[in-house]
């Protein structure tokens, strides 16, 4: 990885940050996202210390469309090039909550911001090719069923476990098709599950769940978790695979709904309507403000 950018969304802390320190180690230069500037300084600290060459923090709200467009403009300013953007920033939510653009939050984080984010940063993973995109994703888009597009919002009758699972069906079936429209362009797109390991995001969970977490035989330190992120931002044999899901470093099979090409195409539709991109746009001149 040495002298390849790496941009990871909420890479200062849990998943993120290990996934970080993995790519640090093998002489990556990272920029890493988030909210809190103390939690970005300490990661860039770490990130040096485990043989970053560069590490750079960039403070931004991920459930803001407008700091998302601020993130992608002020990066494509300073940089010319983008190896690999790593979508891992996410969030789990007990009640229900809007993001300052009106979006639930569940699906604010889980989708929107990655998708905007992509989109935005495309032309700075076009110059770099080959490149790479990768999704964290989740085992829980298996609970989920559509349609998803009659109460994408959750607007009435509101289940954080249903909203999240929603949330990460409508991000494969994007990841799915950001790799088809990108096909023999030089990018690859790939999802993964990292599996289950005590997080931020766990701790807004019901405290029988946390404690499963916990205790469970099944659960991963955050090492472990990252392995298949650092897998595929960094790995020689997966340079020309893309459009897979990944489990523990293996291909293997999501959700029968997310091959669905008519879903996919209602994921891609609602992202475009909730962020401004038109329908079929190819570049960011679509995004309105």
């Amino acid at each position: 990885m040495r002298d390849k950018w790496v941009l990871i969304t909420g890479a200062t802390g849990g998943i993120g940050l290990a996934t970080a320190i993995g790519l640090a180690r093998k002489n990556a230069r990272l920029a890493v996202v988030g909210r809190n500037a103390a939690a970005g300084s300490r990661a860039v600290e770490q990130l040096l210390a485990n043989g970053a060459p560069e590490a750079e923090f960039w403070q931004a709200d991920l459930s803001s469309q407008t700091e998302i467009r601020r993130l992608a403009a002020d990066f494509r300013a300073r940089h010319d090039h983008l190896d690999v953007l790593l979508n891992n920033a996410g969030g789990f939510f007990p009640e229900r909550r809007e993001s300052v653009d009106e979006i639930e939050m569940t699906l604010a984080l889980n989708q929107i911001a990655p998708f905007l984010l992509t989109y935005l940063l495309r032309p700075l993973l076009t110059q770099s090719r080959p490149s790479r995109v990768v999704n964290v994703n989740s085992g829980a888009h298996r609970m989920a069923k559509p349609p998803f597009d009659h109460d994408p919002q959750w607007r009435n009758s509101y289940h954080p476990f249903r909203a999240y699972a929603q949330a990460k069906l409508i991000n494969l079936l994007w990841s799915y098709e950001l790799s088809r429209v990108l096909k023999d362009t030089g990018i690859t797109v790939n999802a993964l599950h990292p599996g289950v390991a005590y997080t931020e995001l766990t701790k807004g969970l019901p405290t029988w769940m946390r404690l499963y977490i916990q205790t469970t035989k099944w659960r991963n330190t955050l090492e472990r978790a990252a392995e298949t992120s650092i897998y595929l931002a960094s790995s020689d044999a997966v340079a020309a695979v893309s459009g897979l899901y990944f489990v523990n470093r293996k291909p293997a099979q999501s959700s029968r709904w997310t091959y669905d090409r008519i879903l996919a195409n209602n994921a891609m539709d609602l992202s475009r309507g909730l962020t401004g991109l038109l329908r079929g746009e190819q570049s960011i001149g679509a995004v309105t403000a």
